[in-house]
């Protein structure tokens, strides 16, 4: 291959990949933007305006392995359920990391459960929950799925709740 195309292919490979990255990283800032509206309106503030466009149609939410909304309609449901529950709630994002469609994220939940959390009645308690959050992004940016990691053990002790040692005869 003699020199000029050499150069012309250099030139033209390094256009593509430059443009490649150019859209990844505009991609990644529609993620962010919509999950950042997601955490903030959504739940910070009780604010659903947004929700239709940046939750998708098929949305699915997985917690600790078991699925708990396969519809945006349930996944407004079950939010509203830790808003009754935790009225002073407040989600903090700790650290977020893009690779392609996806997002990885560490979270902090605090809360004071002065209302019915479920059918359980308020215990006035304060909690500190951290966790992991898988989410999944479709081309247009709006979210498709999340899997959401925590201690659930350590979230009901520290509303007050023990374990009874199981009965072994």
């Amino acid at each position: 291959m003699n020199k000029n195309k050499l150069i012309w292919l250099l030139i033209f490979i390094m256009t593509f990949s430059c443009k490649e990255q150019n859209n990844q990283s505009e991609l990644e800032k529609t993620y962010s933007i919509n999950f950042s509206k997601f955490i903030e309106n959504c739940w910070n503030n009780k604010d659903f305006l947004d929700f239709d466009k940046i939750i998708h149609k098929n949305y699915s939410r997985i917690i600790n392995n078991v699925s708990v909304a396969s519809s945006p309609n349930e996944l407004k449901a079950n939010i509203k359920v830790y808003h009754k529950g935790f009225p002073d709630l407040f989600i903090e994002i700790n650290k977020v990391t893009f690779k392609d469609n996806l997002a990885f994220l560490a979270w902090t939940f605090n809360g004071t459960n002065t209302g019915i959390f479920g059918e359980k009645a308020a215990t006035g308690k304060k909690v500190e929950v951290h966790g992991y959050t898988n989410v999944e992004f479709n081309k247009e940016g709006m979210i498709l799925k999340e899997e959401i990691y925590y201690n659930e053990l350590d979230f009901l002790q520290q509303l007050g709740y023990t374990l009874i040692p199981p009965n072994i005869e």
